[in-house]
């Protein structure tokens, strides 16, 4: 990308909530490129054929061309103002609009309308140092945008030049920082087995839980902490069972606050880990 080319154009600029729904926006392919920020809520990305959990504080840029889907999780309002953009302006940014289409359901003239994509992210997810920074940005281009005045596009490309310099810094860094961000939703996932695992778990309700496929999970899971989603569940309650025998619980007690079927099922599967019964642990 060369520097000297940039001329940003904002195409729609605005504060956008979203109440109690499951579909954000149906499968599309945009024109332009957008970023958008997660002011508060959650949702889930369907990006390119790739799942991301788009959490609060999030910044999410969107290419041209790039079929996507959003989805609301938990029925909850979900905050994202955002800004439609082209890099460079030219004759065509100001007849160009919003789509809200599928490729398929484009005429030629609309393809024609795809700008490049110029910034080739790794992930829709940037991984930005200064998030106050880009906030503050970001806010004021839409209270411009949306306030007018004689310099309005003026200042509006002042601040997105100051935008595009971070989205360039972004771009410009190398995969490790793609790969934690993706991996976030993984990470979402382990703190939850954290904090639940005296109660029954399955990949199936983590699946649904968290939006994302239980081979996706067990996928990345394994990858990025060397077990699998189940082995980590496990060893907690093994070590939790442990624990609570050896405050003087009862095997009934153990099994029951480990939510157990019953004192053989827990039983089994205490003498599969350990090589004795509960009954005789540490006796």
């Amino acid at each position: 990308m060369n520097p000297d080319g940039l001329s940003p154009y904002v195409r729609v600029a605005m504060y956008s909530v979203v109440h109690n729904t499951d579909t954000i926006v149906s499968e599309r392919i945009i024109f332009d490129h957008e970023l958008i920020f997660i002011e508060s809520g959650r949702w889930l990305l369907l990006y390119d054929g790739a799942e991301y959990i788009c959490c609060e504080g999030d910044f999410i840029l969107l290419a041209p061309g790039v079929r996507h889907s959003m989805h609301a999780i938990d029925g909850m309002p979900v905050s994202q103002p955002h800004i439609h953009f082209d890099v460079t302006y030219d004759s065509f940014s100001e007849k160009i609009y919003v789509s809200f289409k599928d490729l398929q359901q484009f005429t030629k003239s609309e393809r024609a309308m795809i700008r490049d994509e110029v910034f080739c992210m790794p992930s829709p997810i940037l991984g930005v140092a200064d998030t106050d920074g880009l906030k503050l940005l970001m806010f004021e281009v839409i209270d411009i945008f949306n306030g007018g005045g004689a310099f309005a596009k003026i200042d509006c490309k002042i601040n997105m030049l100051k935008i595009l310099k971070i989205i360039i810094g972004e771009s410009l860094v190398s995969e490790p920082d793609s790969t934690r961000r993706e991996n976030t939703a993984v990470r979402s996932v382990k703190e939850y087995i954290n904090y639940n695992f005296s109660g029954r778990l399955t990949l199936d309700m983590l699946e649904q839980r968290f939006h994302y496929s239980k081979f996706y999970i067990s996928k990345n899971f394994k990858a990025q902490y060397g077990v699998s989603v189940m082995q980590y569940y496990n060893s907690l309650r093994l070590e939790h069972a442990k624990a609570l025998l050896g405050e003087g619980k009862t095997v009934s007690e153990t099994a029951a606050a480990l939510s157990f079927g019953s004192i053989y099922t827990f039983s089994r599967f205490f003498k599969s880990a350990v090589g004795v019964p509960p009954s005789v642990y540490g006796g």
